[in-house]
């Protein structure tokens, strides 16, 4: 038995693993592109939905538009869109989607798209003191929680598709918006990808 456990401790050990090779050209420049879009996404306060790298896509959550007194929010580009989401329960949702560049195989060009709907629902209606605190209420809340809203929105989408009375309203692409979060996303790649250079 000593024999045993000596000879167990002579036993060689695997190789450890060899680090991974340096990344390829375009390897780097997807990356920074990749991580850019989700940061400056993520910066404006939307919720992201779907991330796809194989298809190169990332898609938001619904998020409700910048009110008035919401100062520190930054998805109201213009004073008539503050307005319009004071006046109205309106939604952007935005897509970033990334593919190879015909041009230069090594780089990558993305496209922002943002779009909004206004609900058409009928807002809730205050008529007693115990009413007003059980809709904001949390607990109690229809409207808490990520997973809820995109729920509710997409049932909302389909609804207004199947019918001609839906509960939401396609208003159009912002376009003010889809340019922002263009000039950020491709500032932030510029500086991730002079990083790595260094």
């Amino acid at each position: 038995m000593l024999v045993g456990c000596l000879l167990a401790g002579c036993a060689t050990h695997s190789k450890p693993i060899a680090p991974p090779d340096k990344q390829t050209p375009a390897e780097v420049n997807f990356e920074a592109t990749w991580s850019s879009a989700i940061d400056v996404l993520r910066s404006f306060d939307f919720t992201l939905d779907r991330q796809d790298r194989r298809a190169g896509v990332v898609t938001t959550a619904p998020m409700v538009g910048r009110h008035w007194f919401e100062f520190w929010r930054r998805d109201g580009k213009t004073a008539f869109y503050v307005l319009e989401n004071s006046l109205h329960t309106t939604y952007r949702t935005a897509t970033v989607q990334i593919s190879p560049d015909p041009a230069s195989p090594d780089n990558f060009v993305y496209s922002v798209e943002v779009m909004i709907y206004r609900s058409n629902k009928p807002g809730r209606q205050a008529e007693t003191l115990s009413t007003a605190f059980n809709m904001y209420n949390t607990s109690k809340s229809s409207d808490v929680g990520t997973a809820r809203q995109i729920a509710g929105f997409e049932r909302d989408i389909k609804a207004t598709a199947s019918t001609s009375a839906g509960t939401l309203t396609f208003l159009g692409p912002d376009e003010h918006l889809a340019g922002e979060l263009n000039r950020r996303i491709r500032k932030t790649i510029n500086r991730r990808i002079a990083s790595s250079r260094q």
